[in-house]
């Protein structure tokens, strides 16, 4: 098959991306190249899988070198391959790279078809400043990290600060600074709603749940390395495909809860529940969880 390639820019590495019968397709070698991953190894291991070799398609592409061939996966299992790979047994010098690629090249894959443009997602140092800008606002106005953090989702239309493009984060702590200094805006949001859908204990039995649900995927994690280890690839895919709906019904999930948790009344609850939003090590820190931002 030929097809008319298409190239983005992902941290200044190129990735290779066409569309065909409605399906969105990346090259595979040029990602294994751009992460310093052995391709024969990767292309092996990606015809031995029993849903990946499923989803491959050879075409045929212009390269200065003459017509070559490519292997390339539906960027729907890009992730899955991904996360196949065990950060701990590659090179110490790539490990970095994977992990990025693993929390990012979907993504950025997925916004380039669908938005016109590969859109890089901003990395937790670069919130820094604007994190700072919070914790400045909560103490000199005397809110909790929810009501601050809503001024920006509000502002922006966003529900969490880790989905502002680097463009914006210079002016969300713009705003944010104005806040602190003029306190415009600092308003009893109370008025504008009508409190939650859920009474108050009903919600935050679903949010400590929500919690558990989302540490769960390091549990299907470990399921889907013992199904490999095992060749058993039926339940790996189902270990795999049931691993992902939980994260993803915990991400949908608790996107919700964040959108409605200023309106909560009860303080002690309210903070437990932030903690289980902030404090959770797997939301703070994303490890190398091989579903973490799956079809995102």
């Amino acid at each position: 098959m030929t097809a008319q390639i298409q190239t983005i820019n992902f941290h200044n590495q190129p990735l290779s991306t066409f569309e065909h019968n409605s399906i969105y397709y990346v090259a595979m070698k040029p990602i294994c190249e751009n992460i310093g991953l052995n391709w024969d190894g990767q292309r092996q291991r990606i015809q031995r899988d029993e849903v990946l070799s499923q989803g491959t398609v050879i075409i045929t592409a212009p390269t200065n070198s003459g017509d070559q061939q490519m292997l390339c996966l539906p960027i729907d299992y890009l992730n899955g391959w991904l996360f196949g790979i065990d950060v701990k047994r590659v090179k110490p010098e790539i490990r970095d790279l994977l992990i990025t690629y693993k929390k990012e090249c979907y993504k950025a894959l997925s916004d380039y078809w669908m938005k016109g443009k590969a859109e890089r997602k901003t990395t937790t140092d670069e919130r820094t400043g604007l994190r700072q800008a919070v914790s400045q606002l909560v103490s000199k106005k005397g809110l909790i990290y929810s009501d601050a953090y809503s001024f920006i989702h509000q502002r922006f239309n966003v529900q969490h600060i880790d989905e502002l493009t680097a463009e914006q984060i210079p002016m969300a702590v713009e705003y944010i600074h104005k806040i602190v200094l003029e306190g415009e805006l600092i308003t009893d949001t109370s008025s504008k709603t009508h409190g939650i859908l859920l009474d108050e204990e009903a919600f935050y039995v679903v949010a400590k749940a929500i919690a558990k649900l989302n540490e769960s995927t390091f549990e299907w994690e470990k399921m889907m390395d013992l199904f490999s280890e095992l060749e058993s690839h039926r339940n790996y895919k189902t270990a795999f495909n049931l691993g992902v709906a939980s994260y993803n019904l915990a991400q949908s999930s608790e996107k919700i809860i964040m959108k409605n948790l200023v309106q909560m009344r009860n303080k002690v609850w309210k903070k437990e529940i932030e903690d289980f939003i902030f404090s959770n090590p797997h939301l703070q820190n994303h490890t190398e969880n091989k579903l973490v931002h799956y079809l995102r």
